[in-house]
């Protein structure tokens, strides 16, 4: 990790603060710090920020509240593991669109998807891609977006590792439709101190 967090890390440790419970959704001051980050690197204001202990668990979080037993969700090859392992503990029918030669998740599927006889009721974009690292385009995330919002469908897009882009490729966020959900980033990715988490 770079020195800076290296001394707030250890500032913070000498805080008696840092050592009690904070509100369930995470430490205010990290999600004030959070709020602020999407707004100005990602444009999307309103955000309502929960600090979880990973982004497994920001997933098992959404997961658990917008989804019963039996219900179904749609992943796009290849997807995270982590995902469907959770999808399938939850109880979900999981149903999985097939690669494409560029690994983005393709409208059709998502249109046919929705208009099955047990359509999904979320539908899980990863971006970018893990593993692949492929970047969704903006007018492709706000067709899907358009089309779950039309049928009450949650849309989750997971960013966790939207600060990972190169080549000077751009990542996109669009804002919320009805229904939508985003989660990431991985701050503890990013500064490089992945087994580092806030518990508060």
């Amino acid at each position: 990790p770079p020195e800076p967090a290296i001394d707030a890390a250890a500032a913070a440790a000498r805080e008696p603060s840092s050592h009690s419970y904070c509100d369930d959704r995470g430490w205010d001051p990290l999600r004030d710090a959070l709020q602020r980050k999407l707004a100005d690197e990602h444009g999307l204001v309103n955000s309502d920020v929960m600090v979880t202990a990973g982004a497994n668990q920001a997933f098992a979080n959404l997961a658990l509240t917008l989804l019963d037993a039996s219900d179904c969700a749609l992943l796009f090859a290849p997807y995270y593991f982590n995902h469907k392992m959770m999808l399938e503990t939850r109880g979900c029918h999981v149903y999985v669109a097939p690669a494409t030669h560029d690994f983005l998740p393709r409208l059709e599927d998502v249109e046919a998807a929705l208009a099955c006889e047990d359509p999904p009721k979320m539908v899980i974009v990863v971006n970018p891609g893990n593993p692949t690292g492929t970047l969704v385009p903006r007018a492709r995330l706000e067709a899907i977006r358009d089309a779950c919002a039309a049928r009450g469908c949650w849309l989750v897009v997971d960013n966790t590792y939207c600060d990972f882009t190169y080549d000077g490729a751009a990542h996109d966020c669009v804002p919320s439709g009805a229904g939508r959900r985003r989660y990431g980033p991985a701050g503890r990715r990013r500064y490089g101190a992945a087994g580092r988490r806030r518990y508060g």
